[in-house]
């Protein structure tokens, strides 16, 4: 294999060295995609980087990504995570293994980097890459993960300013993270006019050179220093204002910083630096599947291992973004230049072959529909490459085009009488066989997918807590593992960026992790699709359900309670026996009367509303419900709590005038967008369901089109994009669906908004109006959260066990540091349950601090009580992404817990309010 190795500054030398072997716990890697980055030009140019200096040849790079290419994940696509943490020191006990004491980094010391053909590297840093995400875009994931880091630091506010300094990669990862943070504006400021544009680009709301800078303002909440000079520095502390924050993420030079020190106290400014990331992939692989950041438009030239010393001078010019090295796009081109040559001896065999066959010699013609499989096939596989993103796409793509051009060039010269068909089956065979040797260069590295039998699963990571990189140390981890449960270490994904890793994702998702957090479970003795809560998942359905009650009251609803049977004659009336008698439970006789198990909650209020004489005074009439219903579902399509055949409905029916229906439709809709905002959830779209044209709904076409247009009227006046479709709607009305998806892209309703003139009229509803007439309400069928079922499977798909603290089966998880503290511990968990907090106590007992930490990763609020803490009655908090609160009062720290938890949202705590 060949490898770029830096002998002193400027001396950079591509060599033929051994392919390196794996051992025990490390990956064979085939590299396809490098970086340069900053540090490299560092070392480049000066033969050192801050108090590094270079001590032997090294090979640099340390932002890539390759397939591995031996062991039981052969052909996964990864992007590599360059830090070796050693995993045992302190930094590393306490969740911070970027600044483990004894690190080993890629490209860095004694440690060899990424620019090579093949390197090892230790499995659990191998991260898997979606299909979405390039191998390019891959290694880009490490400056991406740099500029994460950054905006953790930063502790950017809710709506929040900021600055950054400096707009090369990282600076232009630093714009595009911050809004997607949230920030309100962002200001860029940049020399060099093609950065600016580049800015501008990615997000920034304002872009300005920096001669042309005017601080007269109060200056932005969080600013970033990404360039690595004394000018940026203070051109970052001044545009800060007082009380702010300032992140310092460049390297400089000289490796010495030079800040103002009166601009820094007079503003009593909080200054962060930047060590590398603190584990982050995941959160960039996320950003980057869905997105959110381009890490495409960053790469301004591509080079292979042999243009490296060029490659070097461009980035060093800085007359691009990034430059990217391939090292496969050397074997590419040889690999391409031995297929043209094999290509053209077949072209010459076939001329040879066709003068043989026929006297008058090989045509020019003829030739030229020889050579044109050979174009075709060369075409077909660029045309590939670049539509799969991979430039080994150019191998299977080019050898089916060529494929197809041949066949068809040879039938047509058999017909056209310009040779035998025994001599093109011949040239044929010699062909193919010659094109495929001048691929077997590349052959074995082809893309695969996992080997049938393996499929990707969730399980959990038992690697150290996290600090305040805001990954979630409860996060999941999809890994390749075998059907018998061998677990292959992988990576992680946050709650707060719940990932669309959607490629071959089978019924993993919150089956399996359902039973694992000991949430809800089944037993055939209670019988298929009947699921049991276990108590922390019961905690969880409490909790969602007094959400839901508390939102209704407010909103108006009264909440009634109504059976779970029901007379035949109950359903045949309201059309349910006739329209859906094959998904009802068959009639029980019980003394002379059929009694059904109710598929539905709608015909019980509407006897509800039909109870006593009502008015337009008591219109409208919010009747809401969290009840049972019962669905006869077929074996086969059961499935953990997504498909059940008992559901606990939340129901609500509201009986209003005509008049009245489109503002109680678009309420009902705001209720659920305020309640997927308090969730974490995000809906995939917005579906009007209509009839389709057959004969099972109901009602006259007048009063469809009426329901049908009165919610088309919600969704435009609330700006909600939606589709409609035919076939979708209930038997009885029109809907809008509120449709998301699961970490498989599989799609189902969630919640739902219906109008409905077909039920009163079949009950006879009915109200007097101010003309003292009798009128027939309309009835708005609504549900926030559809079914808790499908409500909780869908937030453990979500969040992957990190629930949002209000919803968390347990929220506060107390630590003594030893059986001393454990009096204390116990009584600030009973002073948390007495304030309504869901506490436990994790003893001593059950292991060391470090063990409990992590067994507790998922719990949104840890304390931990040691001597000092016990002595003063104070409890020092760690919130599960990582960030620490300096000790503080019990009650006090229980009154803010409670403060946040009262919100019933997903930020764990206000922005800004926590040390670093």
């Amino acid at each position: 294999m060949r490898a770029a190795r830096l002998y002193a500054a400027g001396d950079l030398r591509v060599e033929e060295e051994p392919r390196p072997e794996a051992g025990a716990g490390m990956s064979l890697v085939r590299v396809t995609a490098v970086g340069i980055c900053g540090s490299d030009l560092h070392w480049w140019d000066e033969g050192a980087i801050g108090d590094a200096v270079l001590a032997h040849p090294l090979v640099l790079g340390h932002e890539g990504a390759g397939v591995i290419a031996g062991g039981p994940r052969r052909g996964e696509r990864v992007a590599i995570d360059p830090a070796i943490a050693d995993g045992t020191c302190r930094a590393c006990r306490d969740g911070y293994p970027n600044l483990c004491y004894r690190i080993r980094f890629a490209g860095h010391g004694e440690t060899d980097g990424m620019m090579r053909e093949f390197m090892t590297w230790p499995t659990e840093l191998l991260h898997p890459l979606p299909d979405g995400v390039s191998d390019a875009d891959g290694a880009l994931l490490e400056p991406l993960g740099v500029a994460l880091h950054c905006v953790d630091l930063g502790h950017l506010p809710f709506a929040g300013t900021a600055s950054v300094v400096g707009c090369g990669p990282i600076g232009l990862l630093l714009i595009s993270a911050l809004k997607a943070a949230g920030a309100s504006s962002v200001l860029a400021i940049e020399p060099l006019a093609h950065r600016r544009e580049a800015a501008a680009r990615h997000g920034a709301d304002l872009v300005v050179s920096p001669g042309s800078v005017d601080f007269a303002g109060p200056g932005v909440d969080v600013a970033f220093e990404a360039a690595g000079h004394d000018e940026a520095v203070a051109l970052a502390a001044e545009s800060v204002r007082p009380g702010g924050r300032l992140v310092l993420a460049g390297i400089p030079g000289d490796d010495a910083i030079r800040l103002q020190a009166s601009v820094a106290r007079r503003k009593g400014l909080t200054i962060a630096m930047v060590r590398r990331m603190n584990q982050v992939y995941p959160r960039a692989i996320g950003l980057a599947a869905r997105g959110v950041v381009d890490l495409g438009s960053l790469v301004s030239r591509r080079a292979g291992l042999g243009e490296v010393k060029e490659a070097f001078g461009d980035a060093a010019r800085r007359t691009g973004l990034k430059v990217l090295i391939e090292p496969l796009r050397s074997m590419l081109v040889r690999a391409v230049r031995l297929a043209v040559i094999l290509d053209l001896c077949c072209v010459l065999a076939f001329v040879i072959i066709g003068r043989a066959s026929h006297a008058r010699g090989e045509s020019v013609a003829g030739i030229a529909s020889t050579a044109w499989p050979f174009l075709a096939g060369l075409l077909g596989g660029w045309l590939g490459a670049r539509a799969w993103r991979r430039p080994l796409a150019l191998v299977p793509s080019g050898l089916g085009a060529w494929l197809g051009a041949a066949g068809l060039g040879m039938v047509l010269r058999v017909v056209a009488g310009q040779g035998t068909a025994v001599a093109f089956v011949l040239v044929a065979l010699a062909f193919l066989g010659l094109f495929l040797l001048g691929w077997r260069v590349v052959a074995s590295a082809l893309i695969r997918r996992p080997r049938p039998g393996r499929v990707l699963s969730l399980v959990h990571d038992a690697r150290g807590y996290d600090d305040d990189a805001g990954v979630c140390p409860g996060a999941l981890t999809p890994v390749l593992s075998k059907p018998r449960g061998e677990v292959l270490r992988g990576f992680r994904i946050p709650w707060s960026l719940a990932p669309p890793y959607r490629e071959e994702m089978t019924m993993y998702d919150h089956r399996r992790l359902g039973r694992e957090l000991e949430l809800f479970d089944t037993d055939p003795l209670i019988g298929a699709g009947l699921p049991y809560w276990l108590p922390a998942g019961a905690a969880i359905r409490h909790a969602l359900e007094e959400y839901i009650r508390e939102v209704e009251r407010k909103a108006g609803y009264q909440h009634v309670y109504s059976p779970v049977l029901g007379k035949r004659e109950l359903y045949e009336i309201s059309g349910h026996w006739a329209h859906y008698r094959d998904g009802m439970y068959p009639p029980m006789d019980i003394g002379g009367e059929q009694v059904v198990l109710r598929p539905s909650l709608c015909p019980h209020h509407a006897l509800v509303y039909r109870s006593r004489a009502r008015s337009y005074r008591d219109l409208p009439l919010r009747l809401a419900e969290l009840g049972g219903m019962y669905r006869s579902e077929l074996s086969g399509v059961l499935g953990g709590l997504t498909r059940v055949r008992a559901i606990q409905l939340n129901d609500a029916h509201i009986f209003c005038a005509p008049d009245q229906v489109a503002a109680e439709a678009a309420a009902a809709l705001e209720l659920i967008r305020q309640a997927y905002q308090a969730l974490g959830i995000e809906p995939v779209r917005y579906r009007l369901s209509l009839p389709s044209r057959d004969d099972k709904y109901v009602g006259g076409r007048d009063s469809w089109e009426r329901a049908a247009g009165l919610l088309e009227q919600v969704l435009v006046s609330a700006g909600v994009a939606y589709e409609a479709e035919e076939g979708e709607a209930a038997f009885y009305g029109p809907k809008i669906d509120v449709q998301i998806a699961d970490s498989a892209e599989r799609e189902a309703s969630l919640s739902t908004v219906q109008v409905d003139f077909y039920l009163p009229e079949r009950f006879g509803l009915e109200y007097t109006g101010a003309d003292g007439a009798r009128h027939r309400p309309v009835m708005v069928h609504r549900s926030i959260i559809g079914s808790a079922e499908r409500a909780v499977a869908h937030l453990i798909d979500v969040h992957g066990g990190a629930f949002p603290a209000w919803l968390a089966p347990v929220q506060l998880v107390v630590l003594p540091v030893a059986d001393a503290q454990l009096p204390a511990a116990e009584a600030l968990a009973f002073q948390a349950v007495g304030a309504g907090l869901r506490a436990v106590v994790a003893r001593p007992d059950a292991g060391s601090l470090g063990a409990r930490i992590r067994a507790s990763r998922l719990v949104p609020y840890q304390v931990v009580i040691g001597a000092r803490e016990a002595a003063a009655g104070q409890a020092a908090l760690r919130l599960r992404d990582g960030r620490q609160m300096p000790a503080l009062p019990v009650g006090e720290v229980l009154a803010r817990i409670g403060e946040r938890v009262a919100v019933h949202g997903t930020e764990l705590w206000e922005q800004g309010a926590l040390a670093v």
